[in-house]
């Protein structure tokens, strides 16, 4: 009992309510299980879970089967506290932000106030739906986006992103995009002809293999995959002197890459299975 009052300790200062604490380590020990089954061993009421689960699946704590009835999968609390912990980490980091700008220019402030600068902060994100909802959140509230991409990401990128890219350029982001020569398929053709219709919106191409994948919001924070072999872990910086030095590199490449009218193949492929998330 002590060991689990701990637990649910930890949970609620990862940001969980009391109700959503016991639910969902109830359903960690369970791994699979229904509502009922769940309300019997978090000891809460089963209209209650009925009403928490839907949170949960928000922050990617558990998944809904969809059965008869249906059954709820928890992530496990390992991953789950990560999560939580990485969420809080940047919610934190851009409340900072906001009191700094607040501060900023706030036109009555005490002349002997004085602003602190942040220290910049590396923050590594190892699960996808977060590293999903920070990409989306930074397309969303982005002035510029810069994007070097290989081309084996491109499409899951795209198919990922497209919406919230068509987003940002409608509210006045400038968008501008490296990546390489390659064939695509007729659903990424039409994606790219619909994005390039905005004139805030520039795609260029490389012949040689790109070997990183950054992608810059506003010139004043990089995300950069650290992996070779998938999109995670994931680095997110607003580290200065790592955002001159990406940016530099962003801007070469932009010069010597070339653009999109120099074409590129198309693959007819009208019922093509969209790529795994």
């Amino acid at each position: 009992m002590v060991q689990k009052n701990k637990e649910l300790e930890v949970l609620m200062s990862l940001g969980l309510t009391y109700l959503q604490a016991k639910t969902y380590l109830a359903l960690t020990q369970l791994e699979k299980a229904g509502a009922k089954q769940i309300s019997k061993v978090a000891n809460v009421a089963r209209q209650d879970i009925y009403r928490i689960m839907p949170t949960l699946e928000k922050l990617g704590l558990a998944e809904k089967i969809v059965a008869t009835p249906i059954v709820y999968k928890a992530t496990p609390l390992k991953e789950g506290s990560i999560m939580l912990l990485q969420e809080r980490t940047m919610e934190h980091t851009m409340l900072r932000k906001k009191v700094k700008f607040l501060l900023n220019n706030d036109k009555e402030k005490n002349v002997d106030a004085t602003i602190h600068e942040e220290t910049p902060q590396f923050i590594i994100i190892s699960e996808k739906k977060l590293l999903a909802k920070k990409f989306q959140t930074s397309f969303l509230e982005a002035q510029t986006c810069d994007v070097i991409i290989p081309g084996t990401s491109w499409s899951v990128f795209m198919f990922l992103f497209f919406e919230c890219i068509k987003a940002a350029l409608a509210k006045g982001a400038k968008i501008r995009m490296i990546t390489e020569k390659t064939e695509i398929d007729s659903s990424l053709s039409r994606k790219l002809e619909t994005l390039k219709k905005s004139p805030l919106f520039e795609i260029r191409f490389v012949s040689t293999p790109i070997v990183f994948k950054i992608t810059v919001f506003n010139g004043s924070e990089v995300n950069m995959c650290i992996s070779n072999t998938s999109d995670l872990p994931s680095m997110w910086t607003d580290n200065p002197q790592f955002l001159k030095a990406v940016q530099t590199i962003f801007e070469n490449e932009w010069n010597s890459a070339q653009d999109y009218s120099d074409g590129l193949k198309i693959i007819n492929s009208p019922h093509a299975t969209p790529p795994r998330q």
